[in-house]
């Protein structure tokens, strides 16, 4: 490898780490406004998890993947994971809302 490889190697290393950086920035926000729905969910009656809700995110994930020529399985993987988590946490929101209640 020439070290005009190697440079070229490590400058896209180091644009993937700010990337995976944003990445999870990105995702903890996202978690942050899961959060922030939890108290007006339970204000309006409604469930931590809304099942049309869900697929319609999703397939808005998969939808863009498809735009970007990624594979859309991947979006749905990391999509749901995702949601899973925030519903969680709005889970664990309304239930210490009701305790000090």
């Amino acid at each position: 490898m020439t070290d005009q490889t190697l440079a070229e190697l490590e400058r896209i290393r180091k644009d993937i780490e700010s990337l995976d950086h944003d990445i999870v920035a990105l995702v903890a926000r996202r978690l942050d406004l899961c959060r922030a729905v939890a108290p007006l969910k339970m204000s309006a009656g409604l469930e931590a998890h809304i099942p049309h809700r869900v697929q319609l995110v999703i397939d808005r994930w998969m939808s863009h993947a498809v735009e970007r020529g990624i594979n859309p399985e991947l979006m749905r993987s990391i999509c749901g994971q995702i949601i899973a988590e925030g519903e969680t946490l709005q889970i664990e929101k309304m239930q210490q809302a009701e305790s000090s209640s």
